[in-house]
């Protein structure tokens, strides 16, 4: 997704946790929005891409579930 997003090297240079969305106290879905240059020629914008994945919480740490909603 990154890279359809048209990120320069495909890396974003900005993350931030828009929103949790406690479905139970081990999960949750989380918004999260990527910002940064954009790649394509003649293009001194940037570009963004914002997320909907779901966070599980094992092992004392929150694991990214990509793509599982």
């Amino acid at each position: 997704a990154l890279d359809e997003a048209d990120f320069e090297k495909s890396r974003p240079t900005r993350v931030t946790v828009e929103e949790f969305l406690f479905e139970t106290p081990t999960s949750a879905r989380v918004q999260i929005l990527f910002e940064g240059e954009d790649d394509r020629p003649m293009r001194i914008d940037s570009t963004s891409l914002l997320r909907l994945d779901r966070w599980e919480w094992a092992e004392e740490n929150w694991w990214i579930t990509p793509g599982k909603l």
